[in-house]
Parts: C-alpha cells; sequence; structure tokens
C-alpha cells in the first residue's frame, strides 16, 4: 500500500503557485550570475513544498550528472507544468534562461516577484531599499553614504532597518564587503536576498540584481532595468 501511495502522490501535480516561485527564483539567481546548480538550490530554497523541495534537489544531482535543466528536472518524475518543462529547454537551448522562465512566471502571476518575496519571508523595507539602491547606482559606484541613503529612503532615518545598515555601513568601513556585511543582519535580509548580491562584480550587474529585487516594491525602479521588459 505504501509504494501505491507513493505512486500515486508522484502524479499529483505540484502545486502552480510553487511552480512559478521556483521560475522567478530561478530566473533572478541565474541572472545574477549563479550556475545553473548553484541557482537551482538557491530557488529550492524558497519553494514551500518539501516534495517540491526534494524534487529539486533530485534536479540538481541530475544537472551534474550532465543532463539538461529540463531533463533534470523531468527525471524526477514530479509533476509539473509542461511550459515550465519548455522554458527551461528553450532557455537552454537559446541562451536565455532567466528571460524564458521570467516569461512562464508572468503568464502566470502578473507580479511573480512579490510572490517569490512573500514565500521567502521579506520586509518591504528590503525591496524598496533595492529599488531605491538601483536608482542610486545608475551614475555613482557603491559607496557606504549610498547605501546609508538607500536605507533613508526605504524606511526612513532612525527605524529599525535603517539602524540596521547603519551596523551594515560600520562593517564595510571597516574592510567588510558588502555581502558579507548584509549576511549578519539576518534579521532584515532574508537569505536568498545576499545569495543574488553576493555573485555580481560589477557595478552594472549589481545594479540589474537590485532593480530586478526591487520590482516587488511598491515603486517600481526604472523600466530600463527590467530585464523582463526588455
Amino acid at each position: 500500500m505504501a509504494w501505491r501511495f507513493s505512486r500515486w502522490l508522484s502524479r499529483w501535480p505540484i502545486c502552480l503557485t510553487d511552480q512559478v516561485i521556483f521560475a522567478e527564483a530561478l530566473s533572478q539567481a541565474l541572472a545574477a550570475g549563479l550556475d545553473p546548480i548553484g541557482a537551482i538550490n538557491a530557488a529550492a530554497g524558497v519553494v514551500r513544498s518539501p516534495r517540491f523541495r526534494a524534487a529539486l534537489g533530485e534536479m540538481a544531482a541530475n544537472c551534474e550528472r550532465g543532463y539538461t535543466l529540463a531533463e533534470s528536472l523531468s527525471r524526477t518524475k514530479v509533476f509539473v507544468d509542461g511550459e515550465l518543462l519548455a522554458a527551461l529547454a528553450v532557455g537552454e537551448e537559446r541562451g536565455d534562461l532567466p528571460g524564458w522562465l521570467a516569461a512562464f512566471a508572468r503568464r502566470h502571476e502578473p507580479r511573480p516577484g512579490r510572490r517569490l518575496a512573500a514565500s521567502v519571508g521579506r520586509r518591504p523595507e528590503v525591496t524598496r531599499f533595492a529599488a531605491a539602491l538601483a536608482r542610486l547606482l545608475k551614475d555613482r559606484p557603491l559607496t557606504v553614504p549610498l547605501i546609508e541613503d538607500a536605507a533613508r529612503l526605504a524606511a526612513g532615518e532612525g527605524s529599525p532597518f535603517a539602524l540596521a545598515v547603519g551596523r551594515l555601513a560600520e562593517a564595510m568601513c571597516e574592510g567588510v564587503a558588502f555581502s558579507e556585511a548584509l549576511a549578519t543582519e539576518e534579521s532584515m535580509f532574508d537569505p536568498f536576498f545576499c545569495a543574488l548580491v553576493a555573485v555580481p562584480e560589477q557595478r552594472g550587474q549589481l545594479r540589474a540584481v537590485l532593480a530586478r529585487v526591487g520590482e516587488a516594491s511598491e515603486v517600481q525602479p526604472d523600466s530600463a532595468l527590467n530585464p523582463a521588459r526588455t
């Protein structure tokens, strides 16, 4: 009986919302510069379904064996939408995985970034901070005063968030990297956000990552920075 239940469960479709969250998370992770296996593992950490999370662990293992992303997910036998498999296959073949995954997510959810932010428990101040910092980076290098300005714009002076960013700024003044300083404020910044900003090395790359995260805020970043609309 146990094997019959297991077989029945494997045929039960994964909730479409979880598929959207995974596609959006994988798209963001790949766009930030994570390697495919690292991106799959990072995206798996934000989905709510334990069954889907376990399947994504298998997917990452299949990728390590040399299978394509679509084949790697298919081999787990988990029941997902054919459009998700197509987005993985076409995106990998055409060299635009982030774009096709984002297109899949937006087809089923008007604001997938906001859905993802809710799934990881991201504070609204973080998305506003990302959007503000992306704007400020348009014609300036990343500096401690710039980060402090973004925090003030996101939550106001004297707020718990601004105080946390103040501690982060102090650490940066002592030589700690931006991404490492973010990780020390785990009560404010979720692990997925920290993983995204840890990879980009150039200002333009970091700005694009922050702008993508900032899409979930009430105030949208510059349209020119929105990869899903270019």
